[in-house]
């Protein structure tokens, strides 16, 4: 069998296994996590203009240089932590986010 559907049938196997499967408390941290990670890893890139906007409020140089490259920090960050807690949304802690806010949504909506 190809490694490509190997690997592929495992993934599959293991998103079944975790919405699925365990007790109802359980399973609602571990949709968390995963969905937390499916939003930052998919969102990260929004990081970027919504940084160079909230910077130039103040002044539009500022939103500019430092908005671009505090987006672009910020945005590479969000989308591994994305990825950190997609792929191990099976493994404890659940609930606590490796970024404050938990997602790029959840900073928008202040």
């Amino acid at each position: 069998m190809n490694t490509k559907v190997t690997l592929w049938i495992l993934f599959l196997a293991l998103i079944a296994t975790v919405v699925l499967t365990g007790t109802a408390n359980a399973d609602d941290q571990i949709l968390g996590k995963f969905s937390r990670g499916a939003i930052n890893t998919t969102t990260g890139w929004a990081e970027l203009p919504y940084q160079m906007f909230t910077q130039s409020s103040d002044d539009l140089y500022r939103g500019m240089t430092y908005g671009f490259m505090d987006g672009l920090c910020r945005g590479v960050q969000r989308t591994m932590y994305g990825v950190w807690d997609f792929v191990t949304c099976v493994v404890p802690p659940y609930s606590k986010p490796l970024m404050e806010p938990e997602t790029l949504l959840g900073e928008m909506a202040k």
